[in-house]
């Protein structure tokens, strides 16, 4: 998978303006592109864990907002499965949820490293 990866970001990423990777797989990839190329990472994991109720968000492991600044990345990408007519309860869960990871964005609000 990071082979592939690689391959897309020499060849296509560097055509655009920014390339979406995820963490697990994309640091390799990462370092393919030129510096003027945004990177955006992905800070939640893949799916959600289908014995809950309420497909709550699960960040990845290993990293913190501060640790994809510091490795290169110049934006986040987080995606919240939200359903306004769901539970009340799940729905203030994902509220918070989207709050804390706001303000670990807004901590960490400054250039990223250069990531060659």
């Amino acid at each position: 998978m990071s082979q592939f990866k690689e391959g897309i970001s020499e060849v296509l990423g560097n055509q655009s303006s920014s390339l979406l990777l995820d963490p697990e797989y994309g640091w390799s990839a990462a370092s393919k592109l030129n510096d003027e190329i945004g990177l955006i990472m992905a800070y939640e994991k893949t799916g959600y864990d289908t014995s809950e109720k309420g497909r709550l968000p699960n960040l990845v492991d290993d990293y913190a907002v501060q640790d994809l600044v510091d490795k290169g990345a110049s934006a986040l990408k987080l995606l919240i499965y939200y359903d306004h007519k769901e539970e009340e309860k799940y729905n203030t869960i994902k509220k918070a949820f989207i709050k804390r990871v706001g303000d670990e964005c807004k901590q960490n609000d400054r250039l990223p490293r250069r990531r060659n």
